[in-house]
């Protein structure tokens, strides 16, 4: 369609050229001459006109027949699937639902997200859901489920590790190996962290039971504190209170743990009142 534009545009400056050319004093053989010459470029640039718009009109059949095509081969792809038409919007509006959604949380400061953490697990567990449906194959669905996948991971970027986690204690079990696997700290020295956090469970720290569910502190709250090595409750309370003397207001939050003030071991997680 541009280059017909443009043939046209040509013909007009050809013919005010012609005008211009007729302007001048010229005999009856030169006119005829002239006249030929333009009649002639005339007819070629209707040639041309007539040729585009066959090549357009091809093209228009084309793109119908191509329209044809997809239609036919979604109609195939949604029998194929066991699917309509109703079934693939309701399910694309689902996808765009929980991408929203999760947009929302994502815009959460990370302390506000932790607190719908509940929230995340049942939009994982939907997605998931989601993504085994045989509609997930759908062009469409493909590019709004990588849209889900990149908002979840910015979400596990920046949602703060979970106070802690649970362990089921297992036969033979005991404080020290359960703090050295790999998937706990791998660090046997750092049994205390358990102790301290199951004290409602445990009575004596060399005595633990199949089937007993523990704590396994991931991140300390605003109240606690991690006793380091060298570390004693003078220090804990001129560190957290900025004086040394209200080490008792530690020691009677946290008898539980210890058992004599002037010792307490590293690793040991402290309520600090």
């Amino acid at each position: 369609m541009k280059t017909k534009i443009i043939i046209l545009i040509g013909i007009l400056a050809a013919g005010l050229s012609f005008s211009q050319e007729f302007s001048k004093e010229m005999t009856l053989e030169e006119y005829n001459i002239v006249l030929a010459d333009w009649q002639a470029k005339e007819q070629t640039a209707n040639d041309e006109i007539a040729q585009l718009q066959g090549e357009i009109d091809a093209l228009k059949a084309e793109i119908v027949s191509l329209g044809e095509q997809i239609l036919a081969v979604k109609a195939e792809t949604l029998a194929l699937l066991g699917v309509t038409e109703g079934d693939v919007g309701a399910y694309l509006a689902e996808l765009s639902g929980l991408l929203d959604a999760l947009n929302q949380l994502a815009g959460l400061a990370p302390e506000e997200l932790y607190q719908h953490r509940d929230e995340m697990d049942m939009h994982a567990e939907n997605f998931a859901g989601l993504k085994s449906n045989p509609m997930a194959v759908l062009d469409k669905s493909v590019v709004v489920i990588k849209n889900i996948d990149r908002v979840f991971d910015t979400i596990d970027s920046i949602m703060p590790k979970p106070f802690f986690d649970l362990y089921s204690v297992v036969k033979n079990d005991n404080l020290w190996r359960i703090s050295g696997k790999e998937d706990i700290y791998s660090d046997p020295y750092q049994w205390m962290k358990i102790y301290s956090a199951n004290r409602d469970q445990i009575k004596d720290a060399n005595l633990i039971f199949p089937d007993q569910e523990f704590k396994i502190p991931r991140r300390l709250e605003d109240n606690q504190h991690e006793v380091a090595k060298g570390e004693h409750l003078t220090f804990v309370s001129e560190s957290r209170y900025g004086n040394p003397f209200d080490w008792h207001k530690i020691y009677e939050a946290n008898k539980n743990v210890i058992d004599d003030p002037n010792t307490v071991y590293p690793h040991t997680i402290l309520t600090i009142p």
